[in-house]
């Protein structure tokens, strides 16, 4: 498996948001369909509407499933997110900390459920993605890339 990597240029995650209906069975029929082509989710968050819901996903392939979605007739929005090991413990008062005191909004955030390195892994939307690595690279948290959550 890919490491964690220095670098602020490499130091994305790709995330792919959905528009489903909010109806019985929607989020199953997708992961299915993600699942039949060995295409793991790595990370979820769901925000619920009256009608709709957005699920945000992280998968090992997104690409891939970016386009499995499209044929399937569920288009995804894909954005870029921070990956970031959390210390030892846990720590994210440290994390928020360190990209307040640089003036840089988080938009959201979310944990992902496989870990790295047997860390936990906190995904941030912040307002500058390279401004936020470069903080937090220089406060000594490890930045995760895609590659570290790749097909096992």
């Amino acid at each position: 498996m890919a490491d964690v990597t220095e670098d602020a240029i490499s130091h994305r995650i790709m995330q792919l948001s959905l528009f489903l209906p909010n109806r019985l069975g929607a989020m199953l029929r997708v992961h299915r369909t993600l699942d039949a082509s060995r295409i793991k989710v790595r990370g979820i968050t769901i925000l619920d509407a009256a009608d709709h819901a957005v699920v945000r996903l992280v998968c090992d392939q997104p690409t891939l499933a970016a386009e499995i979605l499209r044929n399937e007739g569920t288009p995804p929005v894909e954005s870029e997110l921070l990956g970031v090991a959390l210390p030892s413990g846990g720590e994210l008062k440290s994390i928020l900390t360190a990209v307040i005191a640089a003036e840089l909004n988080v938009h959201y955030m979310y944990a992902l459920l496989t870990p790295v390195d047997g860390r936990t892994v906190l995904a941030l939307h912040v307002e500058s993605p390279d401004a936020a690595a470069r903080v937090l690279l220089g406060r000594g948290f490890r930045l995760v890339n895609q590659d570290a959550l790749g097909p096992e």
